[in-house]
């Protein structure tokens, strides 16, 4: 089974929503999470891991699914996909890059492999960073994708928050997950009060900038059966 998405998280204060609703590209794909009602949990054994969640105090502003022209990922998304090169930021702000798109399978680290990704475009970053420091939000673009039971697993985001980071994860049995800012590179400790048995996320270290402390990997929009359709703005 493959999946991914790849989004764009903001707080949903009225002057971003309004940006992001006026622009040609974000317009199209841009839903509004305020509550999780009528969501189909998980029953059973996994109920004990994957319970209930909520969203972040003011809800979340969500663009997808944001990717690559041309690539697997957007003939994977379909009509869903927004092309990033659309999305240009044309200010002199630095933005925080990486040198390498790691994928990991089977507990080895890939650099070359053709799934491995594309690097965000300097100005799709700047055009985020753009509208995070001209609203004082918080804004991230978020990329997961995984294949073959998870054996297959990549996840990293971009975070415009008063100090900018990169989130890697590095290896998909551990969860190592490193963060890049501009004046350092760290390794995170897990956190065990709030990590399940496949540990500690990027997802989960993204949604605490938005105030939301997941409780496990599960998180209720990135399952297949859940409904956009009732969050389009």
């Amino acid at each position: 089974m493959v999946w991914y998405a790849s989004q764009i998280f903001a707080e949903p204060t009225p002057e971003v929503r309004s940006i992001f609703a006026a622009h040609p590209t974000l317009s199209r794909g841009l839903y509004l999470l305020d509550h999780l009602e009528g969501h189909r949990w998980p029953e059973g054994v996994f109920a004990k891991v994957e319970f209930p969640h909520g969203l972040p105090p003011n809800g979340l502003l969500v663009v997808r699914e944001v990717c690559a022209p041309d690539s697997i990922e957007a003939e994977y998304h379909g009509p869903d996909a927004l092309m990033w090169d659309t999305i240009i930021g044309l200010s002199e702000a630095k933005v925080l890059r990486l040198s390498h798109i790691p994928l990991a399978s089977n507990g080895v680290v890939y650099y070359d492999n053709p799934r491995a990704g594309i690097h965000p475009p300097t100005s799709f970053l700047k055009y985020l960073k753009d509208v995070s420091t001209k609203t004082d939000t918080v804004i991230s673009f978020y990329h997961y994708f995984s294949a073959a039971e998870m054996t297959t697993i990549q996840e990293l985001a971009w975070v415009f928050d008063e100090q900018d980071s990169v989130y890697v994860q590095h290896v998909p049995i551990a969860y190592k997950i490193t963060q890049f800012t501009a004046t350092k590179t760290s390794e995170l400790p897990r956190r065990e009060e709030l990590a399940d048995k496949y540990g500690y996320t990027v997802l989960q270290r993204v949604l605490r900038h938005f105030g939301l402390d997941l409780p496990s990997r599960y998180f209720a929009p990135h399952t297949r059966h859940f409904e956009w359709e009732k969050y389009k703005v």
